[in-house]
């Protein structure tokens, strides 16, 4: 799974760089990578890569787009993994 991040996080590079930091695209490879942190337990990461998401979607897209409630599920369950139920449930709403 290591190789599968390394892929990930240099897509993602390239991404940023020709796409901009809030095209749909590179939010969605923000997504992916932080479902890949969660797996492999590292959840600080994976938190962190859900909220890019989460914020770079809620401006691009709104708060009611469909992908803006799946980055909101995604960091809730990072949240939960954690333990931090409480904040997870804040997430979702």
């Amino acid at each position: 799974m290591e190789e599968a991040e390394a892929e990930m996080r240099a897509a993602l590079e390239v991404q940023t760089r020709l796409l901009g930091p809030e095209h749909p695209n590179v939010l969605q490879s923000h997504t992916n990578l932080g479902i890949l942190l969660r797996r492999l337990e590292r959840y600080g990461e994976a938190e962190a890569e859900a909220r890019i998401a989460l914020e770079g979607r809620t401006r691009v897209l709104g708060t009611a787009h469909p992908e803006t409630a799946i980055s909101r599920e995604i960091l809730a369950s990072v949240l939960r993994y954690q333990g931090r139920n409480d904040e997870a449930d804040r997430v979702v709403g």
